[in-house]
């Protein structure tokens, strides 16, 4: 009985640790299963990291040339230089502008941003607050638009250059939270009428609005709905329309501020010499930070000097310039000043650090101390020159030349 025992122990052991006995067709189908297990898993991965997630990254963008951009002379001149295809002689350093570039992310996409030193990754609510992405690229046209009309003005004023203006008309800039007119006006449209009264700037809007709530003899009385007449461009075709909306409780239509509308009037400048008219035609770059590099190509356009430069000169600049010629803050600094760098820009002017209620905000900025922090840091051989008006700007540029 032992013997036997033995014996049933010392085979079952033979079985365990015998090796394994398979047939050629036997090991290409688990080649097989696991090649598809492998080709499924990854399938899964890639699809999963593709997945759209309410995530947006704020990444370097370009250091574009605002050469193409600006044009001087008649608008004959201009129009033959745009069919031309040809830019009108350009004197000096080669002026960017500095862009940051925003994009929605996918699983994978947060993942990649994330480890990356410079970019900056908010949530949807943090970029666009209430406004949708149409909204929000409508607001940041009409503020680019306002920073091309101030540009001009300031070069035409630095140079002494005569010249008048004329407004084309008052646009909507924003669309509040909780304002009846927010499914009806989008940021980008141009008021023509409010309750069949013409609007041309806005003291006409406020005109017709007063007026269209005027009762009998003249007093003004409680409305409960407006009217107002639109025109709205979508990807160069002219729309007009008309929008009705009832007033909230509280709300007598007295004021149109009080409506959630901002509003803005936009211009056009126009130089008493035709010859030394200036148009920026900007369409696919939005806000109002270009406004800086855009008046210094202008004022060299016109024959304001920036000192000795050559055409392999790398100058950016960032910065809102206002109708006092002070240049304002920004925001993107860390990703501009990378855009400057992959440009080989030497020089990069930015706006000086400003206190609480300077240019119109309710609280401090240091684009300055930033963008220098930033340069020593990751930019060797950058130079970071913060500016607080048009006139320092022009100045800096000359004496980072004569230094040289």
């Amino acid at each position: 009985m032992d013997e036997y025992r033995r014996e049933r122990r010392l085979r079952s052991r033979c079985l365990f640790f015998a090796p394994e006995q398979s047939s050629p067709t036997g090991r290409r189908s688990k080649l097989f299963l696991f090649a598809g297990l492998f080709a499924a898993t990854f399938a899964v991965l890639t699809a999963v990291s593709r997945i759209p997630v309410p995530l947006y990254a704020y990444a370097p963008g370009e250091a574009a040339s605002v050469e193409p951009f600006v044009r001087m002379g008649t608008e004959q001149e201009q129009e033959q230089d745009q069919d031309q295809d040809q830019g009108q002689e350009h004197r000096g350093a080669s002026i960017r502008m500095l862009t940051v570039k925003l994009s929605e992310l996918t699983v994978a996409g947060a993942l990649r941003e994330w480890l990356d030193p410079v970019a900056e990754v908010r949530t949807k609510r943090q970029v666009f607050g209430e406004e949708t992405v149409r909204e929000y690229g409508g607001r940041m046209l009409v503020l680019m638009k306002g920073a091309q009309h101030d540009a001009i003005r300031a070069a035409y004023r630095q140079l002494g250059i005569p010249f008048g203006e004329r407004i084309l008309g008052v646009y909507v800039q924003e669309v509040q939270p909780g304002s009846p007119w927010r499914e009806h006006i989008l940021p980008g449209d141009r008021l023509v009428a409010v309750d069949g009264k013409p609007v041309e700037d806005l003291a006409s809007l406020e005109s017709a609005w007063t007026e269209g709530s005027a009762g009998a003899g003249g007093i003004p009385e409680p409305r409960t709905k407006r009217r107002i007449e639109l025109e709205r461009f979508t990807e160069g075709v002219r729309t007009n329309l008309v929008a009705e909306a009832e007033l909230p409780p509280g709300d007598d239509g007295r004021k149109w501020q009080a409506s959630g509308l901002v509003a803005t009037e936009l211009r056009e400048l126009a130089a008493d010499d035709p010859a030394l008219q200036i148009r920026i035609d900007v369409k696919e770059v939005g806000g109002p930070s270009a406004g800086l590099p855009f008046a210094l190509e202008a004022y060299a356009r016109l024959g304001g000097t920036l000192g000795e430069t050559s055409p392999d000169d790398v100058i950016a600049a960032t910065g809102t310039i206002d109708e006092r010629g002070a240049v304002c803050p920004v925001g993107g600094i860390p990703q501009k000043l990378e855009a400057a760098a992959l440009a080989g820009a030497k020089l990069v002017l930015v706006p000086a650090d400003r206190p609480a209620g300077s240019c119109g905000l309710s609280f401090a900025t240091a684009n300055g101390t930033e963008a220098r922090e930033l340069a020593n840091k990751r930019h060797e051989g950058m130079e970071v020159r913060p500016v607080a008006t048009f006139e320092e700007a022009i100045a800096a540029v000359r004496e980072w030349n004569s230094l040289r």
